[in-house]
């Protein structure tokens, strides 16, 4: 059969491209050829003036990366800092026509035999993203598919208040009645589900989990004595920053940032995710605050902490998928809140690995039932 998968492919982002190249190929192992599908990009839902302040700044920043991108004369008059972000843009573009086929010709409404939504967090339509906005594509509206089901698909932090809030309880209910199977991959898109469906969906792990990636990684040692700081630069406190490289110099590690640029680490590198996987392999430590960053620091049995924080106002949170993750994994001592607890403490606490991946083989054993399952 020929499948669909509407994910976030396009976003720049080491996580998001191995989620989306994980479910491509878990599908495509069980005979199913696979395209990725793109969606309408939505006007966000907006409540106060400065949520469209923001909203303003962030379509401006977007058009002049796309500008920069498009026309590479025009590159020299910019900032290092933006040069960066653009020929990262730029090289990640080549990156998924690669591994994902996915080309600069967007491909909207695709004719399908089945079309999966997810995984990542599809569904997390509150937020001021201009890339994302909310979409009823990605919930299913307008598609040319015989079939509709999500996998593992996630509301982030979007919940059911929120959609309350904003008065889009009955139009998501009308998209998601609709769906031949729903799967979510978290407690919070389960209780929205339930609560705006009255029907229970599935919950399965991320695909990053759920596909075996290291087998295929190669192997190749590139620093030694390092510690991991996998975090958004925008998020980093100075308390934080401090209290990491306190920690760094207690164990005599140098630190190295490989998504955000940190300037109290000792070293940035700019790696493609398969790179990255490998670089978090020969880790001796990981100090993140993403869902992906810990993810692939568990694939990889390594000591680490997770950085959760609370969603405040229109700011945006973790919590909500990540303590579920830690929580699903018995890796809850995992989480770390900044003045609640000694991140030393935390990072030098041993992991019982084997009963972690006790989990995730009966998980990917359920997964892979699941699709079966559904997509026949």
């Amino acid at each position: 059969m020929k499948v669909g998968i509407i994910s976030m492919q396009r976003v720049c982002n080491k996580g998001s491209f191995l989620q989306a190249y994980g479910l491509k190929k878990m599908i495509e192992s069980l005979g199913h050829e696979v395209v990725f599908v793109d969606y309408e990009v939505g006007k966000p839902t907006m409540k106060t003036q400065a949520d469209k302040r923001q909203y303003i700044m962030l379509k401006m920043r977007n058009m002049l990366i796309n500008i920069f991108l498009n026309h590479k004369s025009l590159r020299g008059i910019l900032p290092k800092e933006y040069k960066h972000i653009v020929i990262e843009r730029e090289e990640y573009k080549k990156f998924i026509a690669k591994h994902l086929g996915v080309t600069d010709d967007k491909c909207y409404r695709l004719p399908v035999d089945v079309l999966v939504i997810g995984s990542d967090e599809v569904f997390n339509c509150t937020q001021i993203n201009p890339e994302v906005g909310f979409s009823p594509e990605i919930f299913g509206a307008n598609n040319q598919a015989k079939k509709v089901m999500s996998y593992a698909a996630s509301f982030g932090n979007t919940t059911y208040q929120k959609l309350v809030e904003f008065g889009k309880v009955e139009e998501l209910k009308k998209y998601l009645s609709s769906f031949s199977s729903v799967s979510v991959r978290d407690c919070n898109s389960f209780a929205v589900v339930e609560k705006i469906t009255g029907k229970k969906p599935e919950i399965n792990l991320d695909p990053v989990l759920m596909y075996d990636y290291m087998p295929t990684i190669k192997d190749e040692q590139i620093r030694k004595d390092y510690i991991i700081v996998y975090a958004y630069r925008s998020r980093i406190t100075q308390e934080e920053a401090d209290t990491i490289k306190a920690f760094a110099k207690r164990v005599g590690k140098k630190l190295i940032s490989v998504s955000g640029q940190m300037d109290f680490c000792d070293e940035h590198l700019k790696l493609n995710p398969f790179e990255g996987l490998n670089l978090y392999r020969h880790a001796d430590y990981v100090i993140t605050d993403t869902f992906h960053g810990t993810i692939f620091s568990i694939i990889n049995r390594k000591p680490f902490v997770t950085l959760i924080r609370k969603s405040m106002g229109s700011s945006y949170g973790n919590q909500e998928k990540l303590q579920d993750l830690l929580n699903r994994l018995g890796l809850r001592d995992r989480s770390y809140s900044q003045g609640e607890d000694v991140l030393s403490d935390k990072l030098l606490a041993d992991i019982d690995y084997d009963k972690v991946f006790d989990i995730i083989q009966k998980e990917r054993q359920h997964t892979m039932n699941y699709l079966k399952e559904n997509l026949n």
